[in-house]
């Protein structure tokens, strides 16, 4: 898993396209996990990505 590439396209979904994403952001700019994940499922390259994978992305240092 390319957990900076995820990191990306998880940020580009939230803070500058929910609305491609088909997300629902609520009052606080929340958006539940298990919308983001099937909304990122649909796409081929991320159809295998879980909620562990977010867990392993937030912990892992940044590459350069």
């Amino acid at each position: 898993m390319d957990y900076q590439r995820l990191s990306k396209e998880m940020s580009y979904a939230l803070r500058h396209a929910p609305h491609e994403y088909e997300l629902e952001v609520d009052e606080y700019g929340w958006v539940e996990i298990e919308q983001l994940i099937s909304s990122l499922q649909e796409q081929p390259v991320w159809r295998h990505v879980s909620e562990q994978d977010f867990h392993i992305m937030v912990v892992s240092p940044p590459t350069s």
